[in-house]
């Protein structure tokens, strides 16, 4: 028998931004945008890429992962990379 189609459609919103400075706002921001975004689409998951290129940071304090919540309650996983 052939294969059968998926019965639902998971969608998922990935924002990637490279930064070369970390103001203060700029992880609410991507939140919002991130979960603006999930809105629009109809996505059930939320992450929010941050690949830092400032040359002092080390790889260990590059790499991270947390969770945030935009306005509306949206978790958004936040990823340093």
């Amino acid at each position: 028998a052939p294969p059968r189609p998926p019965t639902a459609t998971q969608r998922v919103v990935i924002e990637v931004k490279v930064v070369k400075s970390m103001g203060p706002g700029l992880i609410a921001e991507g939140v919002s945008q991130t979960g603006d975004y999930m809105d629009k689409s109809g996505a059930s998951e939320g992450h929010l890429i941050l690949f830092d290129r400032r040359p002092e940071r080390s790889w260990a304090e590059r790499i991270w992962q947390r969770e945030e919540r935009d306005a509306k309650g949206q978790v958004i996983t936040v990823w340093g990379a």
